[in-house]
């Protein structure tokens, strides 16, 4: 299981951009053959227990800093430094912008943006993906995404598998889309990416550029700790 999440949180993210795009146009089409309705219903799973009940899943990650500051842990002293390779990657992120017209190649770089630049945007994310919140989206992700890639992939895969840690269930299927939601947040910290091309086919834009990953080996090494890691 450790590998299966360290493998498919990558395909997660390139799904969530790519599925911005693809459901961008049927949702537009559908809300125009739809009745007008003037309520607005957002997604709850209101089933969760346990820890999971009080997560925060409209938590985002503002813009990053270009400084940062470091204590020592013996001297307790302050050290500021600036982060000059994100600077200078932002600075190009932003050169390169201005040189594309096409603005369904800036609309589809807000998308991008929206995960690796400036999280206080990701309701673009939501509208594109017609989801109501990040609740709703990452657990469609998780739904509709990665479980058929994982059941297909692994024979023993299974969605209600529940994990249990002093005494406490968790299943896999209420904690796996927060699990993305937590990293997807992370990714937000990289505070630009590297665009390097870009390719319009009718209504579909292609995008090519390299950003930031979430090392999730992190998780492994701190829960080897726990006496009953398996």
């Amino acid at each position: 299981m450790r590998k299966i999440f360290r493998f498919y949180f990558l395909v997660a993210i390139v799904a969530l951009l790519v599925g911005c795009s693809f459901n961008r146009s049927n949702t537009r089409r559908n809300n125009s053959e739809a009745p007008k309705n003037t309520e607005t219903s957002t997604y709850h799973n209101t089933d969760v227990t346990g820890p999971a009940a009080s997560f925060d899943w409209n938590a985002k990650v503002g813009p990053v800093s270009y400084e940062k500051t470091y204590v020592e842990t013996n001297s307790g002293k302050e050290i500021t430094t600036t982060l000059d390779g994100v600077k200078q990657a932002a600075d190009n992120l932003e050169k390169k912008k201005k040189e594309i017209s096409d603005p369904k190649v800036q609309a589809a770089l807000k998308l991008v943006d929206a995960v690796f630049v400036n999280q206080e945007n990701f309701d673009l994310v939501l509208k594109a993906t017609g989801t109501s919140n990040q609740e709703e989206f990452f657990n469609k992700i998780w739904n509709e995404v990665l479980i058929p890639i994982l059941s297909e992939r692994y024979s023993t895969f299974s969605n209600d598998t529940v994990f249990k840690y002093k005494g406490e269930s968790y299943p896999i299927k209420v904690y796996a889309p927060m699990f993305f939601k937590v990293n997807t947040n992370a990714l937000g910290k990289a505070g630009a990416y590297t665009l390097e091309d870009y390719k319009v086919d009718g209504d579909m834009v292609y995008l090519q550029f390299k950003a930031p990953s979430v090392d999730t080996y992190q998780y492994e090494v701190k829960a080897s700790y726990h006496d009953n890691y398996k």
